[in-house]
């Protein structure tokens, strides 16, 4: 295609102005259909729980605790924080949910 002929075809459909819109030759669209299994459970409604075993990681953090080891000139406590437990770590929790509706059991 060359450039001159593509510059005439802009300047005709320019010269020309907008087109009337031309109707679809396609039908129109039929309503969708939704399966029963594609809409939201809202809670509280029946269903079958489909219970699934599900594993996540959990931080658990560091433990510690303030102790007094002594008092000040002025008789104010001071206080060293230690540590008393663990790192901090992650930890894999398991839980069983159900996969309709969301709720879970431990």
């Amino acid at each position: 295609m060359s450039v001159a002929f593509v510059a005439f075809s802009f300047l005709a459909v320019w010269a020309l102005g907008p087109a009337a819109p031309t109707p679809s030759p396609l039908p129109a669209a039929a309503p969708s259909v939704v399966s029963p299994a594609e809409l939201p459970v809202l809670e509280g409604a029946l269903h079958e729980h489909r219970w699934v075993k599900e594993s996540k990681r959990v931080w658990v953090p560091a433990e510690y605790r303030d102790v007094r080891i002594g008092t000040d000139e002025k008789g104010k406590p001071i206080y060293e924080r230690r540590l008393v437990k663990g790192t901090g770590t992650y930890k894999v929790k398991y839980v069983t949910k159900c996969t309709v509706c969301g709720r879970t059991k431990e």
